[in-house]
């Protein structure tokens, strides 16, 4: 969160939040010890101090929207490190074919974990860092969060995705065009590199619907505890608490459906993937698959918080 500093009468470097929708906002600053009085406005800088960003004609209004440009850059974080992780295997694996592939799929789980935390670093002390449209469908469903903020969330978070899957592919855009020349008679750069943007199912469609609800039941059911001030020993391994959490959904039940449990990680990318490859086919796979990463997550997440609400929150005595 940024601070804008200046000096009282008494000559008293202070630092007011910039907006009132912080976690940390207060009414009143403290002057002296023991005295506080009520905040005032910082006084007015030169016109001509560009150099200051409070002049900047966008500064106003990136404070009225900080909240949902927090989920677009913390999900930009978290896709860009996330999918890099999943090219750099899959073109290392190609590469060098004796390597095992079980050793590349279990660096893209600890890599997507640890993007996780950094994603949330970036986003979580403005907007919460829900970063997953099923987080923030629960949140709201459950009133600690009003339904105003949704559209505003989830567009954000799937921008933030898409934009990274972009990213992502300007980046190995090279190795993009040598597989594509090295590709198989009846291959298609969606079956054999598609899962580099987006989930694509090891299973039936019918287990994945089960796989992805109780991925996301079980990734909220633990989020809750993480960040239940009556649970949680130490508020700063917060982000680093839910990069492992993935981790280890990843690693032990997340494998049927490549552990998607997040609508914008999904479709932001499935959309960028089809408009590389120029294609339809993320989209018509495997029986019209997308729409289980996309609308399944949502009742997981909300069962998941359910769940925790009524039997682990303690109630008022």
């Amino acid at each position: 969160m940024s601070q804008l500093p200046f000096e009282d009468e008494n000559h008293m470097v202070m630092f007011l939040p910039d907006t009132e929708t912080s976690p940390r906002y207060s009414k009143t600053v403290e002057t002296h010890p023991g005295t506080p009085r009520e905040a005032e406005a910082p006084p007015p800088l030169p016109k001509e101090n560009w150099q200051c960003p409070r002049k900047w004609p966008f500064y106003e209004y990136r404070v009225m929207w900080r909240e949902y440009f927090a989920e677009f850059f913390g999900m930009w974080v978290f896709m860009t490190l996330g999918q890099g992780t999943s090219a750099t295997t899959t073109f290392l694996t190609a590469k060098f074919p004796n390597q095992q592939a079980a050793a590349g799929e279990v660096l893209v789980m600890f890599g997507w974990g640890l993007a996780v935390t950094m994603g949330l670093f970036v986003s979580m002390g403005v907007s919460g860092g829900h970063l997953n449209p099923s987080v923030t469908f629960a949140n709201c469903l459950f009133g600690t969060m009003p339904w105003r903020k949704f559209p505003g969330y989830v567009f954000a978070q799937t921008l933030g995705a898409f934009t990274a899957a972009m990213c992502m592919y300007l980046l190995f855009y090279g190795r993009f065009k040598d597989a594509k020349r090295a590709l198989a008679p009846g291959e298609t750069m969606t079956l054999k590199y598609g899962g580099i943007f987006c989930t694509y199912p090891h299973e039936s469609n019918a287990v994945c619907v089960w796989n992805e609800f109780l991925d996301t039941t079980i990734l909220l059911f633990c989020i809750m505890g993480i960040f239940d001030s009556h649970m949680t020993p130490a508020d700063t391994y917060k982000p680093v608490a839910v990069g492992l959490l993935i981790i280890t959904i990843a690693v032990s039940i997340g494998i049927n459906s490549a552990f998607g449990m997040n609508p914008a990680r999904d479709l932001g990318p499935r959309i960028a993937s089809a408009l590389i490859f120029r294609t339809t086919d993320p989209f018509t796979l495997f029986d019209y698959y997308f729409w289980i990463p996309t609308l399944v997550p949502p009742f997981g997440a909300a069962f998941g918080m359910f769940l925790y609400t009524i039997f682990i929150i303690p109630g008022k005595k």
